[in-house]
């Protein structure tokens, strides 16, 4: 008896799992949904709009320094041209703090944004992924190969549509 149980004799058949695994191509998606093209759009506006305002402080500064080369050795006296060369220093320090300031703000609007487009799409992944008895969703730009079939991204782009 010992040994029909060393061979299987008293084995219960083990119950059969069965994995569905998809694929989702988040980009194409993303690039689809006129939500996330919006967002993106205002990021992109909020990006120029702060270029240009750099842009402009930049060109003063500039100016401020072609000033200070030209006129170098003309002030009436030397206390003037130090005052006018620590108020362009003081410019220039404005000028790379309000840089920094301005792009880090940018940086974690960018972030905040994106993660809410990506935690949108992601519900909806969820959610066709359920309907469909998946167990596991990739991303398509992490896989090597992968047969279309098994592909849900165009799903998801009509759950989207319809959830606006």
């Amino acid at each position: 008896m010992v040994l029909a149980l060393l061979l299987g004799g008293w084995s219960a058949a083990p119950a059969q799992v069965v994995l569905k695994i998809g694929f989702v191509d988040f980009q194409k998606v993303i690039d689809s949904w006129p939500e996330a093209k919006r967002q993106i759009a205002q990021l992109e506006e909020q990006y120029t709009a702060v270029q240009a305002d750099l842009d402009r402080m930049d060109e003063q500064l500039q100016e401020k320094k072609q000033q200070l080369e030209d006129r170098r050795g003309f002030y009436a006296s030397e206390e003037e041209e130090k005052k006018q060369l620590e108020q362009y220093q003081a410019q220039a320090k404005e000028y790379l703090e309000t840089f920094r300031t301005k792009r880090a703000d940018l940086e974690k609007q960018k972030a905040k944004t994106l993660e809410e487009v990506y935690n949108q799409v992601k519900a909806v992944v969820q959610d066709v992924a359920e309907r469909q008895g998946y167990s596991f969703i990739l991303r398509k730009r992490d896989l090597v190969y992968a047969v279309e079939e098994y592909d849900i991204t165009n799903e998801v782009i009509t759950e989207l549509e319809k959830r606006r």
